[in-house]
């Protein structure tokens, strides 16, 4: 980030706006202080503790802040067949951190992870997968490639290179149903099937009454607050049965 010229990242570190103290940790400085990013992750982590929050803004602070992959997968898919999980925030999560990682963020396909010539995955900090379709998943090539801390990168024409992976992995679908491929037990992915509150997050922005896109611009623009944030995060990203 230093070298892209992350500006608000290096500022975070050397004089931070924040600080974490005995009443104000830092789940009440991301409400106060990011009120729509809270809203947006509160809604897709509707069903859960806030242990697991603190866990995806850890894992975040690893994205940001240091220069490695991670193997810990967060995979955000439905949680049944009439409450498949769209309209949760996926999208508009995505959007947000690919704003926030000024185009570090790549997204693949359902194919492009399995070809070849995946120049694409080099140096980016998040692989988004979208739309994981998990009959066709190819999880033990996904689980060699997250835990790996190089990979082969192979470009049309050229001779195949070995890089530093620097990538952690993003997952979403609106299925529910994971074809036993993954598991609750697993150990490096935390399954998160969000529920939103009132059907939708544009339920909710409406609620407020607010339209969507004055929505996106007070989110994005908490991106600056939310490094800053993150930055104070303690601790390191624990695995599944960590938590449990």
């Amino acid at each position: 980030n230093i070298f892209l010229g992350g500006k608000t990242f290096v500022n975070s570190m050397k004089k931070n706006k924040y600080k974490i103290t005995k009443d104000k940790g830092v789940l009440e400085l991301l409400e106060e202080h990011c009120p729509f990013t809270n809203l947006l992750l509160r809604n897709l982590f509707h069903n859960e503790e806030d242990i697991h929050l603190i866990n995806f803004l850890n894992w975040l602070n690893v994205v940001g802040f240091q220069d490695r992959h991670q193997d810990i997968i967060y995979l955000f898919c439905g949680t049944n067949d009439i409450e498949q999980g769209q309209g949760s925030g996926k999208g508009v999560l995505i959007e947000y951190l690919n704003k926030m990682f000024s185009g570090l963020v790549q997204s693949v396909s359902n194919s492009s992870y399995k070809s070849d010539f995946n120049s694409l995955l080099q140096n980016k900090k998040i692989l988004v997968f979208d739309e994981v379709n998990f009959k066709e998943l190819k999880y033990e090539l996904l689980k060699d490639i997250t835990g790996n801390s190089s990979i082969n990168v192979e470009f049309k024409g050229k001779e195949p290179i070995v890089s530093k992976n620097v990538g952690s992995w993003l997952m979403f679908s609106n299925e529910w149903d994971l074809k036993g491929k993954i598991t609750s037990e697993d150990r490096r992915v935390h399954l998160i099937r969000p529920n939103p509150k009132n059907g939708s997050l544009m339920k909710i922005i409406t609620q407020k009454g607010i339209d969507f896109n004055s929505f996106r611009n007070k989110l994005h623009s908490e991106i600056n607050n939310f490094i800053h944030i993150i930055s104070l995060v303690p601790g390191k990203v624990k695995s599944p049965q960590e938590i449990t």
